[in-house]
């Protein structure tokens, strides 16, 4: 991209120190505020990498909770400088706790979970989205200690995974006003069943999308548009006075976080 696109776009390089400092510091936070560790635990945890021997079991485990709970989306992503940063964060986190309860995860699994049920970015750069997911996937092959022979017989199991719906198109400054207010609970049940089903269904189908290729990709595509237009109908944000109508109009795009992130978004962000 040359540097007079960069600029009408808005997009910038962000150096690994800088993507790297804002990793750590938010997920230190992050388990300073969603765990009762001390200032002291949480910097040798994210900042060494190291567990300290004053974490309790209970502690311990309700660390590996947290973090494999946590949700990250980076609103303007670009290629996924800050995703890949956070990703490593996550799981060098991860691993030094692991050493402690004798888990025998690879760094291979424990990238495989957090990019399918952690990771998100949206940007209003195709190719940069693009350039994010493939970015994604190496990180993920280079921890892949298989040979070559074994990496070509089991090519559908080491395939790129299915990123569509983790990483998207779109103007994330553009689009409902403030899509974490949708109140699940008051959505009446219908005979396919309540909002709160749909939301699972969604979810439990992107989850199985994500490894799936041939024709059962194209069966589970098929359905999630199915659930999507129905998670639209029943939400009807653009007919409840929720979206930005005028703003739409100017902008080249909008993003609709409710339908594209709902598991997140309905989850209360």
């Amino acid at each position: 991209m040359q540097r007079d696109e960069r600029a009408d776009l808005g997009a910038f390089y962000t150096p690994k120190p800088i993507t790297s400092y804002m990793a750590k510091n938010a997920l230190k936070q992050h388990l300073l505020t969603q765990t009762e560790i001390t200032e002291t635990e949480a910097v040798s945890l994210v900042n060494d990498h190291t567990a300290p021997e004053s974490l309790e079991d209970d502690q311990i485990e309700r660390i590996n909770d947290t973090l494999h709970s946590t949700t990250v989306l980076d609103p303007a992503v670009g290629s996924g400088a800050f995703i890949i940063a956070m990703l490593e964060e996550l799981v060098a986190v991860s691993e030094s706790l692991l050493k402690t309860t004798g888990d025998d995860r690879t760094r291979f699994q424990l990238k495989e979970e957090f990019i399918g049920d952690t990771l998100y970015g949206v940007d209003i750069d195709a190719g940069g989205i693009e350039l994010c997911k493939f970015r994604v996937w190496l990180h993920l092959m280079q921890d892949l200690n298989v040979d070559h022979g074994e990496f070509i017989q089991s090519d559908k199991e080491f395939a790129l995974p299915n990123l569509g719906f983790k990483f998207f198109v779109g103007n994330s400054l553009v689009g409902e006003y403030d899509p974490t207010r949708v109140d699940v609970d008051s959505y009446q049940e219908t005979l396919s069943g309540g909002l709160s089903e749909t939301l699972t269904s969604i979810h439990e189908t992107r989850k199985d999308f994500q490894t799936a290729h041939g024709d059962e990709k194209e069966r589970l595509s098929k359905r999630l548009d199915e659930l999507t237009t129905e998670l639209e109908t029943r939400l009807a944000i653009k007919e409840n006075g929720a979206w930005m109508s005028a703003a739409e109009k100017k902008a080249a795009s909008s993003f609709a976080w409710t339908t594209n992130i709902p598991e997140v978004i309905l989850d209360g962000g």
